[in-house]
């Protein structure tokens, strides 16, 4: 009986520190063409001085994109996002703040996580 008690803790500490194949491959949760895509969006509702910076942003964006696909693949998934992120907040730009909230962050992460060279 006392055998039994032994394993179990161990079977569960070993169990608990696996991690799926999933969260192993779990792709990012947006891409380099979908953050191009918010950036150069997030132009059209930007303020004064911050063209600049959100345009220089979606050219990098872009630039890693074509890294991994043809210029024509970035192309299709930026406008595939575009297309998603002008449903989301229902062709109506005020609502962009809602964008905002969901893109801005992971895409600024990805860029500065993305090594350069």
């Amino acid at each position: 009986m006392k055998v039994k008690y032994f394993f179990f803790p161990w079977v569960l500490f070993f169990l608990s520190g696996q991690a799926s194949a999933d969260e192993i491959l779990a792709p990012q949760k947006y891409s380099f063409a979908h953050c191009a895509a918010y950036f150069f969006n997030s132009t059209k509702v930007s303020r004064v001085g911050q063209y600049e910076e959100l345009y220089q942003l979606g050219e990098e964006a872009i630039g890693f994109s074509r890294r991994m696909l043809t210029n024509e693949e970035t192309v299709f998934r930026m406008a595939e996002a575009s297309e998603e992120m002008t449903s989301i907040i229902e062709r109506d730009w005020r609502k962009f703040e809602i964008l905002r909230d969901m893109y801005d962050l992971p895409c600024r992460r990805l860029l500065l996580d993305t090594p350069k060279d």
